[in-house]
């Protein structure tokens, strides 16, 4: 009896004691304990009798059964919470403290149902063939539909730069904390893991036949809807700060899946490695030869360019520090293009008047970018494009900057020096700056003149012969009276940066220039496929027209709708809008009024343009050089937004017989007639007008040979000049 009762508390010490949560794990454990002990069967054996006739034997039985049911009852006792011993241990044998706690916590941890007595139980298996297999001597029968859905786990992982074909960049995946079945979703975007899981919820709460009472995630935003969760009384754990192992069911799946997602990568020629974040990451990569390969070829452009100098640092001055940057250049195909290294300054570190000052950067117009191809098209200019390697490396420093050195070049023997920077680098906040300042001095020095209305184009003609450059940040388009000239430019440009030459001009900011005989045809159908794709409507059906008249669009008072998808939609579409679809500027200008607060009706409004630009897809701005003047068009819609009784106004300029400006934007102020309302429309215009015309006006080229008044339509008569005076006064002084 004393061994027993040693060896009772030895285990007793391994047992978790039950609180009533969790029982039929804490019965199952209980039920292992008892049966160790042979004492199992004081809870189905009948308790002996004592009669004046029984035997020695029989006594020795009975006293035994009571021996062995105080034993029993001692072990479920000393299981249980103190709250649990102090309600139950006055019950007289084990089988009734046993049918006590089934009868109060089995309902409650509805994952069993129970079969009375002993009996046998047949479990059927149905993959592939049918498989039949009987247990016998069974107590209690899992209920496995009911296993899946009392308490879950979930996370959203990162594929980091291996997304799937159709742009999945996320995956959220789902557990079943008893049976740790898992389902796993696909994400554009982290913010849509609300969504699926709701989807998850309504299936398999339908399939199971009950209810998902608690989900377990960490603290991560897009699990962040308190009144939803309170709505339907599933509680949300969420872990401690800082502490992930405590969502460790999940993390450790999620390990698994994406080793697994590594394997098959591997497996098939593709990458499955991340890009390295560290300079310590990329060296013991399994590519270091290649990132090593990258960083020597972005360390030899710096030192070629004399960026630095290695000195002290001065007294006072606080250094920035820097980082290196590390992606891999894909192809179309998924497969590595090439591995790119560079080396950014922490530019966040710096401070305004100490160690910069000014950084504002002009970039060429959009709008600047069509009229120039429209003036190509009239005038049968030649189109090359170039492309400056190291742009940030070019621009010389006005401050006085210090650095770091980078790690992997820290000079032996000089650790703590510095590097003065004489030249930009990439992250400086004036980088960008500094380097325009640069292409400007260089070209001007050339004999080059700048445009005063865009101050990224610039000409240089002589005898009616010479060329147009148009410089977007590093890209730039040149145009040329001729071949010769267009190779004289490229040849002073080499002379003085570092370039690459892309030939005749075919893509300049996600826009496809061709080439239709004497045609040129702008378009972005490239762009449009991936945007198609990016949001799963590449094989939507298709619309004709981009809006329905017949939808009223007005403000969501609900709770909004995936706002963050709405608004990468919504820019997504303007860039388009932007660059070479004016059919679109009027239902994207109105749906992206509602990008702070998304309902489901702008959602189809979304959906209607994504179906009407599958359609158009290969819709472009075709310039066929006539008629060679600047042709406008307005209109004003009165009173269009019915909740603040605001007109729209539109406007389309064409010019070579395709658009060069356009717009479709409600007004700023409240009218009372259509008059007004036109008027106001004609002053926005004149403004886009008066900007082309300035244009046109500014280059050498057009200005002197008299092409200009031409390509405007107006001519040295006073009446176009009075009515010229009057447009612009209009447009400083109207509504």
């Amino acid at each position: 009896m004393a061994a027993t009762l040693r060896e009772m508390a030895t285990n007793f010490q391994k047992l978790d004691r039950s609180d009533g949560g969790n029982f039929i794990r804490w019965q199952c454990k209980m039920h292992i304990l008892l049966t160790t002990l042979n004492i199992i069967y004081v809870l189905t054996d009948a308790q002996l009798e004592e009669n004046e006739n029984e035997t020695l034997q029989d006594t020795r039985k009975r006293k035994k059964w009571e021996n062995d049911d105080y034993v029993c009852r001692g072990c479920i006792l000393n299981g249980m919470s103190d709250s649990l011993f102090d309600t139950y241990v006055h019950e007289s044998t084990a089988k009734e403290l046993w049918d006590k706690l089934e009868a109060r916590y089995m309902n409650e941890d509805a994952t069993t149902v129970q079969v009375k007595g002993k009996g046998t139980v047949d479990l059927e298996f149905t993959f592939e063939k049918v498989l039949t297999l009987t247990l016998t001597d069974v107590h209690y029968v899992l209920d496995i539909r009911k296993n899946l859905v009392l308490a879950m786990h979930s996370d959203v992982c990162d594929m980091h730069s291996t997304p799937t074909i159709g742009g999945k960049k996320y995956y959220v995946t789902f557990i079943d904390d008893y049976s740790k079945f898992c389902y796993v979703y696909l994400l554009n975007t982290k913010d849509e893991a609300m969504e699926k899981f709701k989807v998850y919820k309504a299936e398999v709460e339908l399939q199971s036949e009950t209810f998902i009472k608690c989900l377990r995630t960490d603290r991560g935003g897009e699990y962040y809807d308190p009144s939803y969760f309170e709505s339907i009384g599933i509680i949300h754990e969420i872990t401690a700060l800082y502490t992930p192992q405590q969502n460790g069911v999940v993390e450790r799946k999620n390990r698994v899946l994406t080793e697994m997602v590594n394997a098959m990568l591997s497996n098939s020629g593709l990458s499955p490695e991340a890009d390295p974040v560290t300079f310590e990451e990329a060296i013991k990569s399994q590519d270091s030869a290649f990132w090593k390969e990258a960083i020597d070829e972005e360390m030899s452009c710096i030192m070629g360019n004399n960026t630095w100098i290695v000195v002290d640092l001065p007294p006072g001055c606080k250094p920035i520090g820097c980082k290196w940057i590390f992606k891999k250049k894909l192809k179309v195909d998924g497969t590595i293009d090439k591995f790119k290294a560079r080396l950014v300054a922490r530019g966040y570190s710096q401070k305004h008047g100490i160690d910069y000052f000014d950084t504002y950067a002009p970039v060429a117009r959009i709008a600047t970018i069509r009229v120039l191809i429209a003036l190509a098209s009239i005038y049968k200019l030649v189109i090359h494009q170039m492309d400056v390697k190291t742009a940030s490396l070019n621009g010389e420093l006005d401050e006085e900057v210090y650095m770091k050195q980078p790690e992997g070049f820290v000079m032996p023997g000089q650790e703590k020096k510095v590097c003065k920077l004489i030249k930009s680098l990439y992250g400086l906040k004036q980088a960008l700056k500094q380097w325009h300042q640069k292409f400007d001095e260089v070209v001007l020095a050339n004999g080059f003149k700048r445009n005063e209305v865009d101050k990224c184009v610039y000409s240089k003609f002589k005898n009616g012969q010479g060329v147009l450059i148009c410089l977007y940040v590093d890209d730039m388009l040149i145009f040329g009276t001729n071949i010769e000239q267009v190779e004289e430019t490229k040849r002073f440009l080499s002379r003085n940066f570092s370039m690459k030459d892309m030939g005749v001009a075919d893509v300049i900011l996600g826009i496809k220039i061709h080439r239709d005989g004497d045609n040129l045809v702008l378009s972005q159908s490239h762009y449009i496929e991936k945007v198609l794709k990016k949001f799963n409507f590449y094989d939507c059906a298709i619309v004709s027209t981009p809006f329905d008249p017949n939808v009223r669009l007005t403000s969501n008072d609900g709770k909004p709708i995936t706002q963050l998808e709405y608004s990468r939609v919504i820019g997504c579409l303007m860039y388009a809008m932007i660059c070479t679809r004016p059919d679109i500027a009027y239902v994207v200008g109105k749906l992206s009024r509602y990008t702070s607060n998304p309902s489901s009706l702008h959602w189809q409004g979304i959906h209607r343009v994504l179906k009407y630009l599958k359609k158009t897809m290969y819709y472009g701005i075709c310039y066929n050089g006539y008629p060679s003047v600047l042709e406008g068009f307005t209109n004003a819609s009165w009173i269009t937004d019915h909740e603040d009784h605001k007109s729209t106004t539109g406007w389309i300029f064409m010019l070579g017989g395709g658009a060069v400006s356009w717009g479709s934007k409600k007004q700023t102020c409240i009218i009372d007639s259509t008059m007004a309302a036109e008027f106001i429309t004609l002053n926005s215009a004149c403004k886009e007008v008066l900007d082309a015309v300035a244009l046109l006006m500014g280059s050498t080229y057009m200005s002197g040979s008299g092409a200009a008044s031409r390509s405007w339509g107006l001519d040295s008569n006073s009446t176009h000049e009075k009515d010229t005076r009057h447009m612009a006064s209009f447009c400083v002084g109207g509504c």
